[in-house]
């Protein structure tokens, strides 16, 4: 788990224990929301916040994690089995509040810039996934999208709150109404395997990057009219045995970013002098 923020000049090595997996920058690129998974913290998964420039991490609980509220005083996770739960923990004091069970196996959830609301892309039972508006405040979550449509791991909510960047049931990146008022948009110019990191400040644009693809090399998509434009490449600085970047995370001014990676290594033997 690797960060450039405003306390370095270069990226900063920012993995805490087994598997540290971020979810969410604060928008002034200073702290980390993430997840720790592995055989240190047991069958369950921990909800950390840590600082960017390197001290210790606090605990939150656990579950996982999905979106820092846009006043950094809420982690927005769920429960990670069964996960029919958001919760909103405290990053100061303060207890837990779940926000009520409904039937829903959520996948990802994030906060509007309001920070009154959440979109969240889940399934019902029985049912594919497609996305819902759930209010902070209480009440039954609705849907916005048809089903089949859903988001994993970036901020698909544009900034004026109108718009949603998701996967269609065909597979494709496409921009969806919040007000359902109308039919899904095609963004052009966009590979069936990249993945969007959130949209440009101001709306006329989305991040996106190959998983796979190593260097990251991540571009800035016009979804008007699918220009493209170079924004960066991402290299850790060792890359024997990356199989691939996942997620990587963007402030919203495109200043700071965090990712992480998987590394398999294996040793090769050479065996000489057998009969």
């Amino acid at each position: 788990m690797v960060g450039l923020s405003p306390s370095s000049p270069r990226e900063r090595n920012l993995t805490w224990l087994d598997w540290s997996f971020p979810s969410a920058l604060s928008p002034d690129g200073k702290t980390m929301l993430f997840d720790e998974q592995g055989q240190a913290v047991g069958p369950s998964y921990q909800v950390y916040l840590r600082q960017m420039d390197g001290s210790l991490p606090a605990l939150l609980g656990q579950g996982g994690s999905f979106d820092l509220s846009p006043d950094g005083r809420w982690a927005l996770t769920n429960l990670i089995s069964p996960r029919d739960e958001l919760v909103l923990l405290p990053t100061g004091p303060g207890q837990p509040k779940p926000l009520g069970k409904w039937k829903i196996e959520y996948q990802w959830a994030v906060f509007f810039p309001d920070g009154r609301r959440i979109l969240a892309s889940g399934s019902e039972p029985g049912r594919p996934s497609r996305l819902f508006v759930q209010q902070i405040s209480g009440g039954q979550p609705h849907a916005v999208t048809p089903e089949g449509v859903s988001f994993l791991n970036w901020q698909a909510i544009s900034p004026d709150e109108k718009s949603i960047a998701a996967i269609g049931p065909d597979g494709r990146l496409a921009i969806y109404s919040v007000a359902q008022a109308a039919e899904p948009k095609p963004i052009t110019g966009i590979d069936p395997d990249e993945i969007p990191i959130r949209w440009t400040p101001d709306g006329r644009g989305v991040y996106v990057w190959k998983p796979s693809e190593m260097p990251a090399r991540v571009s800035i998509v016009d979804v008007a009219t699918g220009r493209r434009t170079l924004w960066k490449e991402i290299l850790p600085p060792d890359p024997a045995g990356i199989l691939g970047l996942w997620p990587i995370l963007i402030t919203p001014d495109g200043k700071f970013y965090a990712y992480s990676y998987r590394r398999v290594l294996v040793d090769l033997f050479l065996a000489e002098g057998f009969k």
